[in-house]
């Protein structure tokens, strides 16, 4: 049997169920295996509503966020019921977009679908930032800087003797 401890060394530490691949809690009340199939078809019938799923089969939240970072089953049948629902949202957007009176829809699905034409900067693989400087208030922060700089050097410690070389 292989254990999972806790990454940060709290929490219970997880054993494989070698049936299903994934990994549960040997505590009483525990997220076992059975929960987590009753999670996944509870998650499936509330649409990804995390909150409601998670009060319906009786599992605290957290709970439910350490075992989506630590059991990679878990996490990976998640994230099959997330992107098989944004396949139906497609599916409907796709079917209001060729709707002449929802233009919405239209703009919305030509975005997502090519970005490179009705998106750009969006969608390419990178992400895009934005940084406006204003040139006139960096100087005015400079020379504001060296009035401070100016008012901090003291001119009484030095007398015109100490400076001269003769």
């Amino acid at each position: 049997m292989t254990y999972y401890p806790h990454p940060r060394g709290a929490g219970a530490p997880l054993k494989l169920n070698v049936e299903t691949g994934f990994l549960e809690s040997s505590k009483m009340d525990a997220f076992t295996v059975k929960k987590k199939m009753m999670f996944l078809d509870a998650l499936k019938n509330n649409e990804l509503n995390l909150t409601g799923t998670c009060k319906s089969v009786g599992v605290d939240y957290d709970t439910y966020l350490d075992h989506f970072r630590r059991d990679a089953k878990f996490r990976e049948c998640v994230l099959k019921i997330k992107e098989d629902l944004v396949q139906r949202v497609e599916q409907v957007l796709a079917t209001q977009a060729q709707d002449p009176k929802k233009t919405v829809d239209r703009i919305f699905f030509l975005k997502s679908h090519k970005p490179e034409v009705y998106n750009p900067g969006v969608g390419h693989g990178y992400n895009t930032t934005q940084i406006i400087f204003n040139v006139g208030a960096a100087q005015q922060a400079i020379d504001q800087r060296k009035v401070i700089d100016a008012e901090i050097v003291n001119d009484d410690a030095t007398t015109p003797s100490e400076t001269s070389d003769t």
